[in-house]
């Protein structure tokens, strides 16, 4: 019992000094306005601290019980104000504080009490006062009040202060080797306070801020770094990684250029020039940089894992999933490779597989959005928009920093057709971080297809003040002057692009369509032709140099390119659609074209234009009546468009239905004679009212 109470005492001890420190000034109070009646030769005032007495019943009677000693723990301290209660005949039924006995006793025991309550309170403040110097130190460029700083004293304190500044930097490093990035963010973030032109606590602020999804904060301290020290090799590695992440990849070829200059064989600098040059698309040079790293490091996972993106860039799956699985085997921690060979199994057509090792990757590392990220794209290539657009809702709210996140979350808005709720968004990423390119870029495009070229040039502009030389920006900026019918001035600015990446196929590609734009077909088909040769496995050159020999009425050409680009993509039922049509062009059978059009159709059943084609083979195949209900879907779909309605009323005048195929005729012609089969159908409709008007 004697420990249990011991323990209760010391317990309570810090309140009864508080306590203490209360009632001292009660009492004090008391006795200095005792001095009045002193000084008046009365011994005490008619009141006192223990006039709200309590009662305590104790064997059948009530004993008065002064509340200053009521709550105290340890009564030794209530002794030092109060030896006890008692009463006295000239203040009846009042218990009296010891206090009160004699004014010269009240006096002693309040300066007693005063010196153990001032110790307590010099204790107190001196810890918090100690504590608060070790944490923050005196202010930089300041010194103790009264006294001049001197030359000697000056270089006396920044020397103390750069150990200061040391100190934290470890505090700050120890924190990062255990994943505690708010405090070491703090802890480097005071190193920079101390010591502004040390490298060390900005270079580890840049990598808390970093884990901490700050990339602003993190991209100025890299900033800081290589102001102070251009040839820091890591800082600059580590600020294009940052910027690459970003989504700025200017930026990160531009401080990679030096890094390779001063350190062409290190490791670390070819890997993130590898990786640079393959968010660019410039695969010919990323793949240079990879087998650089192979010679460096060929037993290195990440080699692996580098050689398998390229693969994978290049559509060779079965390289690309050796090396994701090497790379894994190597080390699983990985996360890059689990995605990409999730990307492969996509791409494969392992859909469910795909969509179920990305959500268990998502569960597994729910701080990491690569994951979030591959799986909405994933939703995104399925057609299933609505899903990409909801999930990468959710991941700019649980990763407001990652603003390429929340930027592409616009873009899919805009490419929805959601303009007003891809503004608001636009609109939050400006707020919070001013002058973003990629949401300047993305308003641009917004603006672009709300036929608003001029504001979309505008923020083209603000794009490239904020990460000149861009190229993405002067995608854009081409496909203004293309809407604008400036072809000269588009085609001016493709061909630097293209000359600065010529392994770009889209560029190729819309370079070939600007020179067929401005009369150059020859040019269109040689750069067709070049990005072919660049990218055999892949169907968009194929398509378009099909499109083109179309146009040309070059039907054989357009057949045999549209059949390789089918190969490459089986499933596109608008390129079958296009083969349908050249097909019929060039004069084949029903046998050849009617499967390719009933398969686009079923794969598309509410496309209006994939239902006109199948009517029109059909009819084309002697079969108007099997026709007849596709093409009153077509015009239903698309009643303003002219070359539906035309053979919409070749298929009615077949059937018998005059006067239904009259009024789609006419309604075709209202819009003028520009499509093709005008003039047939001008023929038909005058034959028809001639047919009407013989009785």
């Amino acid at each position: 019992m004697f420990v249990i109470r011991l323990f209760v005492r010391l317990v309570r001890l810090p309140f009864d000094l508080v306590f203490l420190t209360l009632d001292c000034v009660r009492v004090g109070v008391y006795l200095g306005m005792g001095l009045f009646w002193k000084a008046a030769g009365r011994e005490r005032p008619p009141f006192g601290p223990c006039l709200r007495s309590s009662f305590l019943e104790a064997q059948g009677e009530e004993l008065s019980r002064c509340p200053l000693a009521s709550r105290y723990g340890n009564p030794g301290l209530v002794r030092l104000l109060c030896s006890g209660v008692t009463t006295d005949p000239r203040v009846p039924d009042v218990g009296l504080c010891g206090c009160e006995g004699a004014f010269r006793g009240g006096v002693w025991r309040v300066l007693l009490s005063l010196l153990v309550v001032a110790l307590f309170w010099g204790a107190v403040l001196g810890y918090v006062a100690s504590m608060a110097y070790i944490r923050y130190g005196l202010p930089a460029g300041r010194s103790h009040p009264g006294v001049e700083p001197t030359e000697e004293s000056a270089s006396g304190e920044a020397a103390d202060q750069g150990q200061q500044a040391l100190e934290w930097v470890a505090r700050g490093e120890a924190a990062l080797a255990g994943e505690k990035w708010s405090d070491a963010r703090a802890a480097f973030q005071r190193a920079t306070e101390l010591d502004p032109a040390g490298q060390a606590g900005f270079l580890g602020l840049a990598r808390a801020s970093s884990r901490l999804d700050l990339p602003d904060e993190a991209a100025s301290a890299y900033d800081t770094v290589l102001r102070l020290a251009p040839a820091h090799l890591a800082a600059r590695v580590e600020a294009a990684a940052l910027a690459r992440e970003s989504g700025y990849l200017q930026r990160a070829q531009t401080l990679l250029v030096d890094a390779l200059g001063s350190a062409p064989d290190d490791y670390g600098v070819r890997l993130e020039a590898a990786r640079v040059m393959r968010a660019s698309g410039n695969i010919d040079a990323a793949s240079t940089h990879a087998q650089r790293l192979a010679e460096l490091a060929p037993d290195d996972p990440r080699t692996a894992l580098e050689t398998a993106a390229i693969a994978l860039a290049r559509k060779s799956l079965e390289d690309a999933e050796r090396g994701f699985r090497r790379a894994i085997d190597a080390d699983g921690t990985l996360l890059e490779a689990r995605v990409g060979l999730a990307r492969v199994l996509a791409l494969r057509g392992e859909t469910s597989l795909a969509l179920d090792h990305l959500q268990a990757l998502a569960r597994e590392f729910p701080d990491e959005f690569e994951p979030r990220l591959e799986l909405a794209e994933l939703l995104l290539r399925e057609n299933d928009v609505d899903g990409a657009i909801g999930s990468f809702q959710k991941m700019g709210r649980d990763f407001p920093k990652r603003y390429h996140l929340r930027a592409r979350h616009a873009e899919l808005l805009v490419h929805a057709a959601r303009y007003d709720e891809a503004y608001r968004v636009l609109q939050g990423i400006l707020a919070d971080r001013p002058g973003d390119a990629v949401a300047h870029m993305v308003l641009a495009d917004l603006y672009l297809r709300r036929d608003l070229p001029s504001l979309a040039d505008d923020h083209v502009t603000r794009a490239l003040a904020q990460q000149p030389g861009d190229s993405r920006a002067f995608r854009l900026r081409c496909r203004i002057a293309m809407t604008q019918g400036r072809f000269d001035a588009a085609l001016r600015l493709l061909r630097l692009l293209a000359d600065a990446m010529p392994q770009d196929m889209e560029l190729l590609l819309r370079l070939a369509l600007c020179l067929e734009k401005t009369g150059d077909v020859e040019g269109a088909e040689v750069e067709l032709e070049r990005a072919i040769r660049l990218w055999p496995g892949t169907a968009a050159p194929h398509i378009q140099l099909a499109q083109l020999q179309a146009r040309l009425e070059r039907y054989p050409e357009a057949v045999e390119n549209y059949r390789i680009a089918l190969r490459r993509e089986p499933e596109n039922a608008a390129l079958m659609n296009n083969l349908a049509l050249a097909l019929v062009e060039r004069g084949s059978s029903p046998s050849e074209y009617i499967p390719l059009a009933e398969k686009a159709q079923r794969l598309r059943p509410a496309d209006p234009f994939l239902a006109d084609t199948l009517a029109w083979c059909y009819h084309l195949g002697g079969d108007s009546a099997a026709a007849e209900p596709f093409s009153a879907a077509a015009a239903k779909g698309m009643p303003d468009t002219p070359l539906i309605r035309y053979h919409r009323g070749v298929i009615l005048a077949a059937l018998g239905r005059r006067s239904e195929a009259k009024a789609e005729l006419e309604a075709a012609l209202a819009g003028g004679p520009s499509f093709k089969g005008a003039v047939e159908a001008e023929k038909l409709l005058l034959g028809l009212r001639q047919a009407d008007e013989t009785p």
